[in-house]
């Protein structure tokens, strides 16, 4: 698995609803099948309305397949990490991907939704245009299922149909929790992310010619010198 880490370990802060501009964007790109990608979505204190805390979540992507019409089939992990059971993370959801999408679907009770809003990412009431965004029900603002907190995980494969081929990147990735307090919208910052545009081998590039071996440039160095001297003296 080629993994390039191009995200340095952080933590999100902050009250109410977190914005990405807030954050460091993440943006992962995968080229190679096996290329894998870890985020991190961590918020010590949010409030809406109330206060929570603990909320804690990791998604981990990996692309397992594509082809050359542009068909890429991700494995995607959630695990929420949050203190309490009742802390559920509903949705996942990417601001822009790259390039342009045609059809998404999900497995497993999961479903896909193209160019919708990810409710309130952005810190205001009509959410951030995403261009996928990926729920546990059909309705990506907000529904009754989810992962549930402390240590709850799902997995699900992700099929995308893009206009194009590979890199695949995905850029500013948010989750949605819901629980008792309400709902929070907390942009992923930090974690190990995808291959980073490693583009394969690119070939050989040819074998450049033979470089000599250092015994041998001396040798010829004391060949040259010697046959200055023997113009000079003949001179």
């Amino acid at each position: 698995m080629k993994t390039l880490k191009n995200f340095a370990a952080a933590v999100v802060a902050g009250a109410g609803l977190l914005a990405a501009s807030q954050a460091g964007a993440v943006a992962v790109s995968f080229t190679n099948i096996g290329d894998s990608a870890e985020v991190n979505f961590v918020c010590t204190t949010c409030l809406n309305p109330g206060s929570v805390t603990g909320l804690d979540a990791t998604v981990t992507m990996t692309l397992t397949g594509y082809t050359t019409t542009g068909q890429a089939v991700f494995a995607v992990t959630i695990t929420n990490n949050s203190d309490l059971e009742s802390d559920r993370l509903y949705s996942l959801g990417f601001e822009s991907v790259s390039p342009d999408l045609l059809g998404a679907a999900a497995s497993d009770g999961w479903f896909a939704t193209l160019n919708t809003n990810f409710p309130n990412s952005a810190g205001d009431e009509t959410g951030n245009a995403v261009d996928l965004c990926v729920s546990a029900s059909k309705n990506c603002p907000g529904g009754p299922a989810g992962v549930a907190g402390d240590g709850g995980t799902a997995s699900f494969t992700l099929t995308l149909d893009f206009d194009g081929t590979a890199p695949f990147t995905f850029t500013n990735w948010f989750v949605k929790f819901q629980g008792e307090p309400g709902s929070f919208q907390i942009p992923g910052d930090g974690g190990d992310g995808g291959d980073g545009g490693d583009g394969g081998d690119g070939g050989d590039g040819g074998d450049g010619g033979e470089v000599p071996e250092p015994g041998i440039l001396a040798l010829l160095g004391l060949g040259l010198l010697g046959l200055g001297l023997r113009r000079r003296k003949v001179a």
